[in-house]
């Protein structure tokens, strides 16, 4: 679009606008202008405005000792021809980045519509290589339009528009910013009621998952019940593990501007990993290991890491939510008044383990295939809550078999029912895995007592007599 502009003009013949400094001798008509005269007309618009080119006489901009260097008149007229307005926004980057301090020049970034390759960005950069042989600019990025969900152009006559003013007070600002991020904005964006109360559930889902974290970290002091990383659970270190995946992708969704990218992830880790698995999973060990136990600071400890990097990764998007977040974390990892004044994020390779990763990733397709099956009992109503299942697990895959066996302790906590059993001989009544080849699944209503404080289905319950309405695990946890 450079290559193949055909002419630019630097002047407009309108009777109101940004005034050329020059002026023409009476005489001879010969054009005046020098950088004496052009400094003086500056003073005066500095301390009056440019307005008053259009209200004083000629003799009020010049020095009083002007001359016309053509024929040495005196009397001279103002040039009446303004600039033409992509002269006076293709130069702001003077204005602004080379009279402010706090800035540098060239600008990070120039954001506009894609309307302004041959707009504001081709005329930004003419003036700026012309005068100083260099872009006003390091990057370029630019959007598509806004649109409904027909892709047709919005306007009030067709009864299809909705302005920002409306939308926030409908939805409230961060509902829309995080509904502008999950838009792929290099292409026209479609907007309407429908699609932002979409986004709002998606926004209540991550707002839920910081009011989790924040509600389960009331007793927690990092300086005195922090588990180091070597004393975690294997679940608990998974979860650092893909905390540090999500600062990597949401870093990079934010340097290369792909703000969907971030929503995507963002949103992805809170529903999906957070509050669908560990999170959930972790509910047992909150709620009914005792206070001061490993396992309680252990999920803790990893709690409010996840807390304080999952506000500041969120704070670009959802700015009042990330800050009204920052100011109830009783615990801060930074002595800074607002979370935009904290430090981003940055990954501990230590606590990056992809073999971890490919296991649990293998845990939760066994738990997703024993979910299908409680889901079955549940609709059966066979059963209300997961936990008033008994699941059998078989297999006569070797390898398999090894693997479930190194988690047999843990599988009861990671499906979130009462009990669990391993058996190599596969049950008449089993179900074939979906999503795990070699695994049979039997549910069964567990046949145990319900515990009163953990509401696990539990053989142990009653066996205690100074508490006979809990189980052995929840007598432990009991203070004294």
């Amino acid at each position: 679009m450079v290559s193949e502009r055909p002419d630019w003009c630097i002047s407009r013949q309108r009777s109101w606008g940004v005034p050329i400094p020059a002026f023409h001798c009476v005489h001879c008509r010969q054009a005046h202008i020098s950088a004496k005269t052009i400094d003086f007309v500056k003073d005066k618009f500095e301390k009056e405005g440019a307005d008053t080119w259009f209200y004083k006489d000629a003799a009020y901009f010049l020095p009083s000792d002007t001359k016309c260097s053509h024929c040495g008149g005196i009397q001279f007229q103002k040039e009446m021809d303004i600039f033409d307005v992509w002269f006076e926004s293709g130069s702001s980057h003077h204005a602004v980045l080379h009279k402010r301090n706090e800035l540098s020049y060239p600008a990070d970034l120039y954001l506009e519509g894609t309307d302004q390759h041959r707009g504001w960005f081709q005329l930004s950069l003419l003036p700026s290589v012309g005068a100083w042989d260099n872009a006003p600019f390091k990057s370029v990025l630019t959007h598509g339009f806004v649109v409904d969900e027909q892709g047709k152009k919005m306007s009030k006559s067709r009864g299809n528009f909705i302005s920002v003013e409306d939308a926030v007070k409908e939805f409230g600002a961060d509902v829309l910013r995080l509904w502008t991020s999950s838009l792929d904005y290099q292409n026209d964006m479609s907007v309407s009621r429908n699609l932002i109360v979409r986004c709002s559930d998606a926004y209540r889902r991550i707002r839920n998952t910081f009011r989790y974290l924040l509600s389960n970290l009331y007793d927690f002091d990092p300086k005195i019940s922090t588990v180091p990383y070597g004393d975690l659970l294997e679940i608990d270190k998974w979860a650092l593990h893909k905390t540090q995946e999500l600062i990597k992708n949401a870093t990079s969704g934010y340097e290369s501007l792909q703000f969907h990218r971030v929503f995507h992830t963002l949103y992805h880790f809170c529903t999906v990993e957070m509050s669908a698995f560990y999170l959930d999973i972790l509910k047992d060990r909150l709620y009914t290991f005792a206070k001061n136990s490993k396992e309680r600071r252990a999920a803790q400890t990893v709690m409010q890491y996840i807390l304080l990097n999952l506000v500041k990764l969120s704070a670009p998007v959802i700015v009042h939510t990330a800050e009204e977040v920052w100011s109830a974390i009783i615990h801060k990892d930074e002595a800074a008044p607002s979370v935009h004044l904290t430090t981003f994020p940055k990954c501990i390779a230590d606590w990056i383990d992809d073999s971890l990763k490919e296991r649990w990733e293998k845990v939760i397709n066994i738990r997703t295939d024993v979910a299908r099956e409680l889901e079955k009992m549940r609709a059966a109503k066979l059963i209300g809550n997961s936990l008033e299942a008994s699941v059998n697990i078989s297999t006569e895959n070797e390898d398999l078999w090894q693997f479930l066996k190194s988690y047999e302790k843990d599988l009861s906590m990671i499906f979130i029912v009462s009990e669990v059993k391993l058996d190599r001989n596969i049950a008449p009544k089993a179900v074939k895995g979906e999503l795990m080849e070699n695994l049979w699944i039997e549910g069964n209503v567990s046949q145990h007592k319900k515990c009163e404080r953990c509401w696990n289905f539990r053989e142990t319950v009653g066996y205690n007599q100074n508490h006979p309405t809990i189980c052995a695990r929840c007598v432990a946890a009991l203070p004294g």
